[in-house]
């Protein structure tokens, strides 16, 4: 039962008023004769489907990070109840078919003594008329009732002055109402046998009959012949009379090319692209993945970006707005899914190029960041940006800086070498203690300048170098004295 009268009940007809428009055609265009139509039924159940289904959250930020928000009041109205009577589905999806036949669709919020949303209840569009006031919009109800733009959420079409979007149908009557002569005619053509009809012909006096006996003779012709259900049957004559037909088919009367038209035509009027209403000639991409894009860049990205404006602006609260702490969007996951493949690749050569990094890389898939994910990296290695000529210099050393290097290296190889001879001749071994306190400075200012070049720490370097050297020294004299100075300058430029 509706709320302003419990003896009218709530169905589709009694609910929504039918406004009715003439087309040039000649034809009367409503809301329910236009949606009975296939290819406008499928853009608007496409588009309003494929909205509703995204989820629509609230989220809160931190730094860089955005989290979503299942305490805020709106989290839950948006993602599961809006109100008692539909889920969140159902109230984006009524909501978009709204906007996409009349041009806007209202939801009224309601609010507790705090100023929070508790209910959003979707509002027949054509019982609001938009009002400016004082420099404030308000909305009036069924001519009465008024209710302030900050508890009403609004979702519009193209319009002329920003505040409401132009009725759809409306602009449109003429295309439909020659999409829905068409099929008039194609259901007519049928219905006679899908054929328009021919001439009997009476060979009686001077080709006359009376008015009772031509109607008997018509009336008898369509009980017998007309229809489907009486095509093909063998007609019998009397009285000397012949029938000639009138030669016409589907293709002469070009029933299937004005259909094909009207389709592409509505197509147009909602942005869809015609192979998802069944046109597949018109397929303007190579790849499925191609056309799901485009579908989403020209038809679905605008009006998702709609809702969450809208949303974001009447259900946070002024605080919220200011601080810029929170926002309503959608969770594009799905869309990503729509050409996986284009959007990897698009990624992927944006981070080897230096142009993103991959917290941005990973925003694109709605992915949060992750810790040293914002440095950028170029080709080169995928070093970090400003570090390109250490590594160059690392990596490639030229020749005379390899032979300096092994040259200081050679030199304390041999100095420590001799000690550990020394010891071992007296039945001893070399200890890291004794190396670092007779060639410790040593071997400190002699490793200086390769400390520059490799652009480490000095001590890093030489309490490797000095550990390195103990561990072979005390192993193999011979074997330090001859290769190591050599293994170890390689190493140190890996």
């Amino acid at each position: 039962m509706s709320l302003d009268n419990p003896a009218v009940p709530l169905t589709a007809e009694n609910l929504y008023s039918d406004d009715s428009f003439i087309s040039r055609s000649g034809v009367r265009v409503t809301s329910r004769r236009a949606l009975g139509y296939p290819a406008y039924w499928r853009c608007v159940n496409l588009i309003s489907g494929h909205v509703a289904r995204l989820p629509l959250s609230v989220y809160r930020y931190r730094g860089n990070a955005k989290f979503i928000d299942e305490s805020h009041p709106a989290h839950y109205l948006l993602n599961k109840k809006p109100n008692r009577l539909m889920t969140a589905f159902t109230f984006k999806q009524t909501l978009m078919s709204h906007v996409l036949t009349e041009g806007n669709a209202f939801a009224y919020i309601d609010r507790d003594n705090a100023g929070n949303p508790v209910e959003l209840l979707i509002v027949n569009p054509r019982d609001i008329q938009v009002w400016v006031h004082e420099e404030e919009l308000w909305y009036v109800y069924k001519g009465k009732d008024t209710i302030h733009a900050d508890d009403m959420l609004h979702f519009k079409g193209l319009g002329y002055d920003g505040l409401i979007g132009y009725p759809v149908l409306e602009y449109h009557v003429d295309s439909m109402g020659s999409a829905l002569a068409a099929r008039d005619h194609s259901s007519r053509y049928y219905r006679n046998g899908a054929s328009p009809g021919g001439v009997i012909e009476h060979p009686g006096t001077n080709g006359k009959l009376s008015d009772p006996a031509r109607r008997n003779m018509r009336e008898s012709w369509e009980r017998m012949h007309k229809g489907l259900d009486n095509a093909h049957k063998i007609a019998i004559l009397e009285e000397g009379a012949t029938y000639k037909a009138i030669r016409s088919n589907a293709r002469d009367a070009q029933l299937i090319e004005t259909q094909k038209f009207n389709v592409v035509d509505i197509a147009n009027i909602f942005g869809v692209p015609p192979h998802k209403v069944g046109d597949s000639e018109k397929v303007a991409y190579n790849s499925l993945g191609e056309e799901n894009q485009a579908y989403y860049d020209d038809t679905l990205g605008p009006w998702l970006c709609c809702l969450s404006e809208e949303c974001t602006t009447k259900l946070l609260s002024d605080l919220q707005k200011k601080r810029g702490s929170h926002c309503v969007d959608f969770d594009y996951n799905e869309i990503g899914k729509l050409n996986p493949q284009a959007q990897m690749d698009l990624v992927t050569k944006g981070f080897q190029s230096g142009l993103i990094n991959r917290n941005e890389g990973r925003s694109t898939f709605g992915l949060n960041p992750v810790d040293k994910g914002d440095e950028f990296y170029i080709p080169a290695n995928f070093v970090a940006v400003g570090q390109e000529g250490q590594t160059q210099d690392k990596a490639q050393p030229s020749a005379p800086v390899r032979a300096l290097v092994r040259s200081a290296l050679q030199r304390l190889v041999s100095r420590v070498c001799a000690h550990a001879s020394r010891l071992a001749n007296k039945g001893e071994a070399i200890t890291r203690q004794q190396i670092d306190e007779q060639h410790g400075r040593i071997i400190r200012d002699s490793l200086g300048p390769v400390s520059e070049i490799l652009q480490r720490p000095i001590d890093e370097v030489t309490e490797e170098f000095s550990s390195f050297l103990h561990d072979i020294v005390i192993q193999d004299v011979a074997e330090a004295e001859s290769s190591f100075a050599e293994s170890f300058t390689e190493g140190l430029f890996q």
